[in-house]
């Protein structure tokens, strides 16, 4: 069997980059606005649950996961438009 040549974000087309890059930092700031929205209601709770129930425990990995996942889309649509940028602006 052949071996395929790998993928590299830095051999994408550029409208691809753009259309990866777009989407990625859109999910990033419906994350962001989505745990800005829960946050409050969040550290409210907490005042009157503890942490370390299952439930809080639950609820905490819960949006800990949902943070990360922002993170990724974030550093991912910032990595598209560094290439974009090094493509077209230096």
């Amino acid at each position: 069997m052949a071996e395929r040549k790998e993928t590299k974000f830095k051999d994408m087309k550029s409208w691809l980059l753009c259309m990866l890059g777009s989407a990625s930092m859109l999910g990033a700031a419906l994350v962001t606005y989505m745990l800005g929205r829960l946050w409050p209601e969040y550290i409210k709770a907490l005042e009157h649950e503890s942490v370390f129930t299952w439930v809080g425990l639950g609820v905490s990995c819960w949006l800990a996961g949902i943070a990360l996942l922002g993170i990724m889309f974030a550093a991912l649509g910032k990595r598209c438009g560094e290439l974009l940028y090094q493509r077209y602006l230096d």
